[in-house]
């Protein structure tokens, strides 16, 4: 008798331990592009008094996330099975980790999802989910498009400048996609936009796609995007009288003309706030 209340005293001390595990998901931001990275914050805190030792095995993973398109529906299918690797907590601290969930769900379609994430303890029967989180994914309003033969490939790429307004700001998206299915490779931010020109476009013989366009009122910003999607290039320039322009010179290289480049980071040996640098 006086074992099995040992034993009953023990496992009642394990759960309450396991009760001291936090975890909270949340999304980088409220609204994505189609095809942007969807990245989610994920942090689980430790206050079991012992360090938390997670870890997956073949065909079992200690962390799932579950994303519903909205709130209520049932959830969407996994396209990968994510396997994520082993993770180990002190006691009594926090560990956070970004999570894509391009990597193991079709999100495309325009709407509202809701996701949460549940932790699998290591003696596989306790287990904690995070309150759900809403984010929503907008397919953009395209302002440019062309078709480029992807240099070296049997490929194409469509490239788009795509706008969506966050908190009343227009903020200037490049999105590559396969034209023959439409499906989105990935969209990158390059800024806000200024309304007062239309953003110039050009796309070289790399298959690299050149964007000028306005970013404050008297400032504009240059951005190289690749058929990837992946942004290899942005700098600020300081508008002259006039609109500012690209020039392609015949070794390659391209150039503003119209402008000066400007570093928009205030000096100093405080680090600047991203806040104050125009366009991000």
């Amino acid at each position: 008798m006086k074992k099995f209340i040992a034993v009953m005293m023990a496992l009642v001390s394990i759960a309450g331990a396991w009760a001291q595990v936090g975890v909270k998901i949340v999304p980088e931001k409220k609204i994505f592009l189609s095809g942007e990275g969807q990245i989610m914050c994920l942090t689980i805190t430790n206050n079991t008094g012992a360090v938390l030792k997670l870890k997956s095995e073949p065909y079992y993973s200690w962390l799932d996330i579950h994303v519903k398109k909205s709130a209520g529906q049932e959830e969407l299918p996994q396209s990968r099975f994510a396997l994520f690797p082993a993770l180990e907590i002190p006691p009594g601290m926090s560990v956070s980790r970004k999570i894509d969930l391009r990597h193991f769900y079709d999100i495309s379609s325009e709407g509202n999802y809701h996701v949460q994430a549940v932790v699998k303890m290591p003696n596989k029967v306790h287990m904690f989910a995070s309150p759900e989180k809403m984010f929503s994914v907008r397919t953009g309003n395209p302002m440019w498009t062309q078709t480029a033969a992807i240099t070296g490939s049997m490929k194409r790429c469509r490239f788009a400048t795509c706008l969506i307004t966050v908190k009343g700001v227009q903020k200037l998206y490049v999105q590559t996609s396969d034209p023959d299915t439409g499906v989105a490779y990935n969209a990158v931010c390059i800024g806000d936009w200024m309304g007062t020109f239309r953003p110039e476009c050009v796309v070289d013989s790399k298959t690299t796609l050149h964007v000028l366009f306005p970013t404050t009122p008297i400032l504009c910003a240059y951005a190289c995007v690749d058929f990837r999607g992946k942004l290899v290039k942005l700098r600020y320039y300081k508008r002259h009288v006039g609109k500012p322009s690209l020039v392609f010179f015949p070794d390659g290289q391209t150039r503003v003309v119209g402008a000066t480049e400007y570093d928009p980071t205030p000096k100093g040996e405080k680090l600047p706030d991203a806040s104050v640098v125009p366009g991000m």
